[in-house]
């Protein structure tokens, strides 16, 4: 089973998490509803880590490659706002323990069209 955005937060050692404004107006593009930070950072506790291969199979094409390729380390992380599928894209912060939610995917009729598996199958196959 993936970890929760709150275990990674523990594991990592982490003790700040920035929300880009960004991430926020991405959920807002694809739920309607513009959560606060405070609201976004629960959310992301509450949400369970996608792997980059596995974010192939629910339709997403993430910029892992070129962000590793550029040494920035990324991590994916799926939770559901309003019945809506989205995933925070973290990367790690300029100092120690500090993480950045640089954009927030969501299904579009492209990544719905790639998807070959259903978050459920995926969680379970772990």
């Amino acid at each position: 089973m993936a970890i929760t955005g709150s275990k990674f937060m523990e594991v990592s050692r982490a003790h700040e998490l920035e929300v880009s404004r960004h991430a926020l107006e991405r959920i807002a593009q694809h739920t309607g509803f513009t959560p606060t930070e405070a609201l976004a950072r629960t959310l992301f506790l509450r949400s369970r880590q996608v792997k980059a291969g596995q974010m192939r199979l629910l339709g997403y094409r993430p910029a892992f490659k070129r962000r590793k390729d550029r040494g920035v380390k990324s991590w994916y992380f799926r939770f559901v706002l309003f019945g809506e599928e989205l995933v925070a894209v973290l990367q790690e912060g300029a100092l120690s323990g500090e993480y950045l939610w640089v954009t927030t995917y969501g299904p579009t009729a492209q990544s719905e069209q790639f998807r070959w598996a259903d978050f459920s199958l995926l969680a379970e196959a772990c």
